[in-house]
């Protein structure tokens, strides 16, 4: 895309529209989005259905449960006792 943008620069010799096409692209999208908001399926909620999914596993990692199952539980008073303990240090 930057390739193009500069041959397009070189091509018409003004600098002023290498630096207008960004402001012109950002004008572009927010059309786009106003366009399909009122629609039943507004493209902001697409690409934000997209992201999230790919966000969201399906499925638990295997092994996960069992790893959290293994993990102290920390509200029980024996358990906070043991983690805030200090710990003795043996000399050598």
């Amino acid at each position: 895309m930057l390739t193009l943008q500069a041959v397009l620069v070189l091509a018409t010799g003004s600098v002023l529209l290498f630096l207008l096409q960004f402001p012109m692209a950002n004008l572009a999208l927010c059309i786009l989005f106003a366009r399909t908001a009122p629609t039943g399926r507004p493209l902001v909620a697409q690409l934000a259905a997209e992201v999230v999914a790919l966000r969201q596993p399906s499925a638990a990692p295997p092994g996960l449960h069992s790893f959290f199952r293994k993990v102290p539980d920390t509200d029980r008073p024996s358990a906070q006792a043991s983690l805030c303990a200090p710990v003795k240090m043996r000399r050598r």
